[in-house]
């Protein structure tokens, strides 16, 4: 999933939230743990993780 000329020009604290749920979830973290450290609903988590797995599907 190569990506060229991408920009960020601002990111959000909410944005970085993501970032760092993306990154624990990739690394492997248990995701009934995530939502602890965060404080997203574990429902949340398991819906990033759907993404994900979709994403790396394509």
């Amino acid at each position: 999933m190569a990506k060229e000329n991408i920009t960020i020009t601002r990111i959000t604290p909410h944005g970085l939230r993501h970032t760092h749920a993306t990154i624990l979830i990739n690394k492997g973290i248990p995701p009934f743990t995530i939502p602890e450290r965060l404080g997203y609903p574990v429902k949340m988590i398991y819906k990033v993780m759907a993404t994900l797995l979709k994403l790396s599907c394509l």
